[in-house]
């Protein structure tokens, strides 16, 4: 966390940035010198510098305002980031973008004829490129995001560092990076003081880690450091000075350094050494305080015990009151003291009963007497059943108010006995649930009510339960379906209708969950073989407002209803088919009479019923607002006036809504020069003129099509020449669409393709195909070969005669080099498969029986192709025992059961292979080790077809790999073998305890790895120094080198390097020997003496809670200890030293946690954290580190499905230590203990499982 004086410095320093960045913008804005050289006599800062100083100024504000301000801060760093890096591939690639001078020219610079006038100096772009890509990252919630912006950060203070010490000793060489250009000395100064103080954003990493902290090394550090930094530098430039005076000579000036480096280094190495012999000093002192301290404890922790114990009773019941009093709402609870024969209510109690408090005498007596005499007997004996037998309490009953009122009472309880299991307590909670019982009741009452109405109705219906089992059913039921005389309640719906098929029941399964099923029609065949139609409906019937109770069904026999319909149906059939030909029909309108007839086609084409009567207006208003009836107006008003016929196509309007096309024609009838009346015909022409909007439409959508195809489209006469082209075959060959319209196919096409592509174009023209498809070549605009496959018919006009070609081309050159390439791999296998003697190939079909045998099995195994293929799986050649070991594990990894030859192709049916050693069996009986890999075999749908085998003999291979193991095993020393491209090839067992990681997170990654950041940006050098030049030597001799194990501790280690050549090239093997000695753990020692005596002052106010959390970190203290004086080697001591370091750091921590516990207690709020369970054992097995060596306890995790809760800390911390500490502490003496702790989820909670084979609980006593 960044504190607020670190945060108002980071302020200032962003501040400073942004307005000296603002004040040179200024001075170019309006030309002033002064403020352009920010220091008198200094070159002016270039625009774009002071620009991308201002906006990194305000992107460091923004960092420290608010998180919402983090988008707009990458967006200024990303903004410099371009404008910097457009600045050096200027530089780079010698051109010239414009952006130099794109705001302001620079007049002085071309005054003084600088070639590139304006422009940034290279050196200063760089850094600009470095911060603002760190800036970036800053912030990242990735550490190795965070690092890069370290490194980025430190690169930058180098680089500026070197400049201003540069123009302190006026080395123009160490600030110009070319003669073009140079970095001002206020440009250094900016970049140094934005770096170092953005470096202090991420404390904990870096170069700054080394600074930070309270260990002697960061003290040591931020001590030497700045002496070291002033001494070298106030020596230096003073013998600069006296050179550049000629006071001394250049030999007198090397001298002079040389011994004023010496004074300093012996200067540091006294200072180091006072600070080493005062810890040597206080580690003697803590330990005698360690001891003092620990008998000290043991005292005091003893003499709470009790305490603690007795308290934890009440604890546990207080517990149980809240969890039973949280369950819900309106819940009383109640506490009864079986022994003192105390009742305790709380208030919700007394509103439950009616009683008020002091009217209750607080014995179990008074509760009787509340109780409903009818129910008194049962409630008292379930009372007394659960005393005595120790179950939970559950019971429902009646009481009487004092106002006379009758509630119904649901009562739950829990029995506490002491340690002879007899009952001292019964702990519960009272609901009323008068009105759940008076809504049962109530439907109850209401289902038969529903009954009788069933059984009485008019109509055919029937109740059914959710079993389908009747319920009532009507007399109309049971006459319809023929059940008169029939016991049918009770009986299964089906029982009674065999015939009742899984479609129908599967639709009452649906109904009971909530549907509704109607139908105004069907027919059924019935077990005598008439058909019945029935019209139905089909709803659920409820008991509450969402349980369904059962099905009501309604029917009714329509089957002389559907016969008459049937026929009269094929009539109106018979007389619509007549009509439809034609679709025509006549209309008059009588203008003397104003009266309207038409046809019943006419009828039929408005979709209005037979009867319909219609009238002019009425008429008109069919015709489709808008044009259509525009247009029908006006022609029949001029038929009217001038008696001008008509024919128009108008778009109706049908009485259904619907929009029909038809044509109507129309003829005016005049007397004595007065229109009497009109006449004409509507013809339904919908159909035709759809088809022509249709086809209009295809027309466009064929266009479309055409030109966004995601493939090439095109149209080419019948002589071959491209008549068009979407723009995707440009694209494909690399011509122009005016260059390919110039040309025919035949130009572009592959010689050895064209003789077919023009024989199959022939078979178009005579008819002879339809279509054609092909795969050919066209040749691109470059010459390249473009595969294509071209799909090719042919479009003709009415008369038959060919017009074009429409051909679709896809491009498939990708594809045809995948088919080249698997045509070759193919020939490949079958050469290796049949030419390997020394090499197993098998292959199996799904079912694991072997299909291929080749050479090489032979000759391995003794089996002859004949034996085995068809007839045998691989598991003839493979050791049960071996299959059956495997199949275990698959199991376990997979969570489900593995066996047979499913363990040979589990794993290659998900991961497409799997490589591992197994044993082979040969057909003597002999057997030898091999490398098989497994591959799964899949068609072009990607299913598996089989599964193919390659076993190698590896026998030589294990015997010198076992010989070199067990001589790498017996080395004292961490062996680290690592090959040319620096991964970790072979570990020992001593690297594993060393460095803390397992072999598998070693094997295989990078041995940078294993060393400290500070190392790391260099060793790669080094390494591929020594593989050019390898020979048997000490690692970097004369310095002091640094491991740095899983946890991110540096320690102290000495490294001997040996090459070793193999056949797959160079190794090196390091031999690693840790040389920390004692002063890590005297250096920790004098820490912890100071913690544990800061503890011990506060350990009288929260002594009552420290009996169980203190007691397994001072008893292994105790055991440390006594380890540790039975012990001769330094080695071991200095393991054990380490050990002490772990339990007296976490004994600190569970002192500061329960101090916050007491906070906590008192503030009544508890601090709530993500807690990592892994991380919690970890702490506990390290606090309990003796009792475990003692023991020879194993502790197994698995936190996978649930790795993290939140919860308070230290608690957790408590329960995970109790936990384990219980567990051993009642082993069984006949076995060494095993704890296995795991986490998971049930129901959204969080649940935590301990399980052990220790002495167990003795269910008799306890229950």
């Amino acid at each position: 966390m960044i504190n607020e004086r670190t945060r108002v410095n980071f302020l200032i320093v962003g501040y400073f940035i942004f307005l000296m960045g603002l004040t040179v913008i200024l001075g170019w804005g309006l030309d002033i010198a002064i403020l352009k050289s920010v220091v008198p006599g200094f070159p002016s800062m270039k625009l774009n510098t002071a620009i991308c100083f201002s906006l990194l100024g305000a992107s460091f504000l923004l960092i420290h305002y608010k998180k919402g301000h983090t988008v707009l801060s990458h967006v200024l760093s990303a903004l410099v980031l371009l404008i910097a890096t457009a600045t050096i591939s200027q530089d780079i690639f010698d051109y010239n973008l414009g952006i130099d001078e794109l705001l302001i020219r620079d007049e002085v610079a071309r005054t003084t004829m600088l070639a590139l006038p304006g422009r940034m100096a290279t050196i200063s772009a760089l850094s600009f490129m470095l911060v603002s890509t760190a800036f970036l990252f800053i912030k990242s919630s990735v550490r190795s995001s965070r690092n890069l912006s370290q490194q980025l950060l430190q690169v930058c203070v180098g680089i500026s560092t070197v400049s201003m010490v540069g123009y302190l000793y006026n080395i123009p060489a160490l600030y110009k990076l070319s003669f073009l250009s140079s970095m001002a000395l206020h440009t250094s100064l900016g970049f140094f003081v934005l770096s170092v103080t953005a470096l202090f954003i991420n404390p904990s990493l870096g170069v700054v880690s080394i600074f930070m902290g309270q260990k002697v090394g960061n003290v040591m550090v931020r001590t030497l450091f700045p002496i070291l930094m002033v001494m070298i530098f106030l020596l230096g430039f003073f013998a600069e000075i006296a050179y550049r005076k000629n006071i001394v000579s250049v030999d007198f000036e090397i001298a002079f350094l040389v011994i004023s480096f010496l004074l300093v280094g012996l200067f540091l190495i006294s200072r180091t050494a006072q600070s080493l012999n005062e810890a040597d000093r206080k580690r003697t002192e803590a330990e005698s305080r360690v001891m003092e301290m620990n008998k000290s404890l043991e005292e005091k922790v003893a003499t709470r015990t009790k305490e603690l114990e007795d308290s934890l009773e009440q604890l546990e019941l207080l517990t149980e009151r809240f969890r039973i009093a949280a369950s819900g709402a309106k819940v009383g609870i109640w506490d009864f003291d079986v022994a003192n024969n105390i009742l305790v209510w709380d208030d919700t109690m007394y509103q439950l009963y009616g009683v008020k408090k002091e009217q209750f005498s607080g014995v179990f007596e008074a509760w009787q007497a509340t109780v409903h005499p009818e129910d008194a007997e049962m409630a008292n004996s379930a009372v007394q059943t659960a005393l005595e037998t120790g179950h939970e309490l559950n019971l429902e009953f009646r009481v009487i108010r004092n106002d006379g009122a009758i509630r119904y009472i649901t009562g739950r309880g829990v029995v506490k006995t002491d340690v002879n299991g007899k009952p001292i307590r019964l702990t519960g909670a009272n609901w009323d649930v008068t009105d759940l019982k008076e809504a049962e009741l109530a439907l109850v009452e209401s289902t038969q009510r529903n009954k009788v109405f069933v059984d009485q109705a008019p109509s055919a219906i029937a109740m059914f339960d959710t079993e389908m089992r009747y319920i009532a059913a009507s007399n109309e039921w049971k006459s319809d379906y023929k059940l008169e005389g029939q016991e049918i309640v009770g009986k299964s719906h089906y029982e009674i209708f065999p015939e009742i098929g899984d479609e129908w029941k599967a639709i009452h399964n649906e109904c009971l969950g909530g549907k509704i099923n109607k139908n105004d029609g069907a027919s059924f065949e019935r077990v005598d073989g008439s058909v019945q139609w029935i019209k139905w409906e089909v709803r659920p019937w409820y008991l509450s407002e969402n349980k369904v109770g059962g099905l009501l069904m309604y029917t009714a026999d329509i089957s002389e209803a559907k016969i008459r319909e049937q026929e009269k149906k094929r009539m109106e059939e018979v007389i619509e088919e007549t009509t439809r030909v034609a679709k025509i029909g006549a209309w008059e309108v009588d203008l003397v009479k104003n009266k309207v007839t038409w046809s019943l086609m006419t009828k039929k084409i408005h979709e209005v019923p037979p009867d319909f009567e219609p009238d002019l207006e009425t008429g008109i208003n069919f015709f489709k607002e808008g044009k259509s009836r525009d247009t029908i107006t006006r022609v029949v008003e001029e038929a009217i006036t001038n008696g001008t016929s008509y024919d128009v196509e108008v778009l109706l309007v049908t009485a259904k809504g619907n929009e029909v096309w038809s044509r109507a024609m129309g003829q005016a009838e005049f007397v004595y020069g007065k229109c009497v009346r009109l006449y004409g015909i509507f013809q339904d022409i919908n159909q035709r003129k759809l088809e022509q909007i249709e086809l209009r439409n295809s027309e466009l959508q064929f266009r479309d099509a055409f030109e966004y195809s995601a493939i090439g489209m095109a149209l080419v006469s019948t002589e071959g020449r491209w008549i068009n082209v979407n723009p995707q075959i440009p694209k494909m060959l690399g011509y122009t669409k005016e260059e390919l319209l110039n040309k025919t196919f035949q130009e572009i096409t592959h010689p050895e393709d064209l003789e077919t592509d023009l024989e199959l174009v022939k078979k178009v023209l005579n008819g002879e195909l339809n279509t054609y498809q092909m795969e050919k070549r066209y040749f691109h605009k470059d010459g390249s070969i473009v595969w294509v496959l071209l799909s090719v018919s042919l479009l003709r006009d009415v008369s038959g005669e060919p017009v074009h070609f429409i051909s679709q081309i896809e491009d498939i050159t990708n594809r045809k080099k995948v088919e080249d390439e698997l045509r070759e791999l193919n020939h490949q296998m079958s050469a290796i498969f049949e030419s390997g003697t020394q090499v197993s190939i098998i292959r199996t079909d799904t079912n694991g029986i072997i299909t291929y045998f080749s050479k090489g099995a032979e000759t391995l195994l003794g089996y002859s192709s004949v034996e085995m293929v068809g007839v045998h799986s691989p598991a003839v050649i493979h050791i049960k025992e071996e299959i059956a070991l495997r199949g275990k594990e698959i199991s376990q990894q997979l969570e489900k059961k593995v066996e047979g030859f499913d363990v040979f192709t589990e794993i290659p049916k998900t991961k497409r292979f799997e490589s591992r050693e197994w044993t082979y069996v040969r057909k003597d009986g002999t057997t030898f080790p091999v490398q098989l890999v497994v591959t799964a075999m899949r068609d072009e749908k990607d299913e598996i077809t089989g599964f193919l085998g390659i076993a190698t003999d590896i026998t030589e291979q294990k015997e010198s790999e076992e010989k070199f193991k067990a001589l790498l095993e017996s080395a004292p020393d961490a062996m680290v073998i690592v090959n040319e491209q620096g991964e970790i090839v072979i570990i020992n067992s001593q690297t594993i305890k060393l460095f803390g990681y397992s072999r598998e997170e070693l094997e295989g990654q990078k041995v940078e790895l294993l060393i400290p950041p500070k190392f790391k940006a260099h060793h790669h050098k080094h390494r591929d120094g020594y593989f050019e030049n390898p020979m048997t030597r000490p690692m970097g001799q004369d310095l002091e080198l640094s491991g740095m194990r899983k946890d991110g501790h540096e320690f102290a280690i000495e490294i001997s390097l040996s090459p070793i050549e193999t056949t797959e090239g160079k190794l090196v093997s390091a031999a690693i020997r840790d040389v920390t000695e004692r002063k890590a753990a005297q250096r920790s020692l004098e820490e912890m003496a100071h913690d544990l005596t800061n503890r011990n002052k506060q350990l009288a106010s929260f002594a009552h809670i420290t009996s169980h959390n203190l007691r397994a970190p001072v008893s292994n203290l105790n055991s440390l200890l006594g380890i540790y004086n039975t012990l001769e080697s330094e080695e071991e001591k200095s393991e054990i030293f380490d050990r002490f370091e772990k339990v007296i750091h976490h004994l600190s921590s569970t002192l500061n946690e329960l101090i916050e516990a007491l906070k906590i207690k008192e503030n009544t709020d508890a601090d709530w954290e993500t807690c990592v369970f892994e991380e919690v054992l970890k702490k506990t097995t390290e606090i309990m580190t003796g009792q475990i060596i003692e023991t020879s306890a194993i502790i197994k995790s698995d936190f996978k499905e649930v790795p993290v809760i939140n919860y308070n800390k230290g608690y957790m911390e408590s329960i995970i230590q109790n936990l384990v500490g219980n567990a051993i502490k009642y082993r069984s003496p006949e076995r060494k203990p095993e704890i296995e702790i795991k986490s998971f989820s049930n129901n959204g909670a969080t649940c935590l499982s301990i399980s052990d084979n220790g002495l167990g609980i003795n269910l008799e006593r306890h229950g």
